[in-house]
């Protein structure tokens, strides 16, 4: 799994290396098209120790333990490139060190589904009207900071758990970006990073677990 390799997650199709690092990094993939959509597959294997890596791509992290890993890997579906091509992954070590051994990007057909909890096919575009008269119930969601430069943070507090939807959505009603994320007590908080390829301007933010739903106006800076 380290020196000598010997495989680890990385399959046998995938050109393998070792590399690890005590500072965080960031994987940069270029030449890719932006109105393209790619699923990613990390590798991360060592012999042993407890160093696990945090993977953060779109807004998503996960973080695969390494240690004499052969079954996990981080996975991501339905990414898109910035207006220059490119796909940013930011490797962020967990303990004292960041592994990556390979990866593998594969493009999606233009027929695809796109999965985001539940199925969905592109583009997706909901009503102006509808998310106008969302915001003006009484929410006790929070998002901030409002304006946001590059993350914001989502937060609430209610009965209602399981798999949460939560979409940003431009002013013309267009979904730009789809979250995952679980809610598994009564207060949710977690931070999402907008896009590379997201604009200065007005956003809504659409949460929705089963029947609930709430709406947030977010400024990005």
């Amino acid at each position: 799994i380290n020196t000598p390799y010997s495989g680890g997650m990385a399959p046998a199709e995938v050109l393998k290396t070792v590399s690890y690092s005590s500072t965080n990094r960031v994987l940069v993939l270029s030449g890719l098209a932006a109105n393209k959509y790619y699923d990613l597959e990390l590798y991360s294997s060592r012999r042993n120790g407890t160093n696990s890596t945090q993977f953060t791509v779109g807004g998503q992290s996960q973080v695969v333990d390494g240690n004499n890993n052969f079954t996990n890997k981080a996975q991501f579906q339905n990414l898109q490139a910035n207006s220059s091509g490119q796909l940013s992954v930011a490797i962020n070590r967990v303990n004292t060190f960041n592994y990556i051994n390979g990866f593998t990007l594969s493009e999606k057909s233009s027929t695809s589904t796109l999965m985001s909890s539940g199925s969905v096919t592109q583009p997706i575009t909901l009503s102006r009207e509808d998310l106008t008269a969302e915001l003006s119930k009484t929410s006790t969601m929070e998002v901030s900071p409002n304006p946001a430069r590059s993350s914001f943070q989502l937060q609430f507090r209610n009965d209602h758990l399981g798999a949460a939807k939560i979409q940003l959505v431009d002013i013309n009603g267009v979904v730009v970006e789809n979250f995952r994320a679980t809610k598994d007590k009564q207060l949710f908080s977690q931070r999402f990073n907008f896009p590379g390829r997201i604009h200065q301007g007005q956003y809504f933010v659409v949460v929705q677990i089963g029947e609930w739903k709430e709406v947030k106006k977010i400024m990005k800076l």
